[in-house]
């Protein structure tokens, strides 16, 4: 075989490895969810909710996290039975005097089972001492 039909042989074998072996991505459904969090018995002002789970099929860790204002949230997240944390996000001043925003864990390991289609979590009641 002659150098120029190598080459072409070469740049085929290439390209076909190129476009028959790309990265496959995973792709997972995410569901609707929505709620409340209530500290102390008041809407919390600002805060997040974080989902942590593991689908045990695909060897995959799950989660999501969702922004609190004023008391509610809504956001995305995959199917499945998750552990929850709640932290709220206070404004403080850095050792600098400035102002910083600060996660204050409030509670963990709330259990959250979310389905496919739309989700309602029932209100999660934290208080400041994280009980």
């Amino acid at each position: 075989m002659c150098t120029m039909g190598k080459f072409r042989l070469s740049l085929l074998i290439g390209l076909g490895l190129l476009l028959g072996c790309g990265v496959s991505e995973t792709t997972t459904t995410n569901y609707n969810v929505k709620g409340t969090v209530n500290l102390d018995g008041a809407p919390l002002p600002k805060g997040r909710i974080i989902l942590e789970g593991f689908d045990k099929e695909k060897g995959e860790a799950l989660g999501s996290a969702m922004e609190v204002k004023e008391g509610a949230y809504s956001g995305k997240a995959p199917a499945g039975d998750f552990k929850a944390r709640v932290v709220s996000i206070v404004t403080e001043k850095d050792p600098m005097g400035k102002d910083a925003e600060v996660e204050k864990p409030l509670k963990s390991g709330i259990s959250v089972s979310i389905k496919a289609g739309e989700n309602t979590i029932p209100p999660i009641d934290v208080t400041s001492d994280g009980k």
